[in-house]
């Protein structure tokens, strides 16, 4: 990770490669954020989380990883890029969603452990971009 600026902000940039093979059974990247206390009180009155991503063209996966779940299946939207490309993202809290295959936890804010954006590159190789800034909870 790379700290730089964007549009005067201060941003996040996520670069490298997912590879396949060796002692990882299900290789993929992730830019991961674990919110300081005053961030998670201000996440848990939000409906609405709003942020900037300049990226590859590639989906990513915006996850919000709860202390509840403990089989890996977060809270995620969907967000796809465009190269080299400013995106918006405005993400209902409402519209965050577990993957199928997860055991059912309620969506608590005021629980959250970490922020982060997966690749959608599982078990596949190729680089991967993104650049994030701008996180606001409203």
């Amino acid at each position: 990770m790379a700290q730089t600026t964007v549009d005067g902000q201060t941003a996040y940039r996520f670069t490298g490669n997912v590879r396949t093979g060796g002692g990882v059974e299900w290789p993929y990247a992730s830019a991961i954020i674990e919110p300081d206390a005053a961030t998670i009180t201000a996440m848990s009155k939000a409906s609405r989380i709003t942020f900037k991503v300049r990226g590859d063209g590639q989906k990513y996966w915006f996850v919000v990883a709860i202390k509840d779940v403990t089989d890996y299946g977060y809270h995620r939207y969907s967000v796809q890029t465009k190269a080299g490309e400013t995106v918006s993202v405005s993400v209902p809290v409402s519209q965050l969603r577990q993957p199928d295959w997860a055991l059912r936890k309620r969506m608590n804010l005021a629980n959250v452990a970490e922020v982060r954006w997966d690749s959608f590159l599982v078990q596949q190789n190729g680089p991967f971009d993104l650049t994030v800034w701008d996180v606001r909870f409203e």
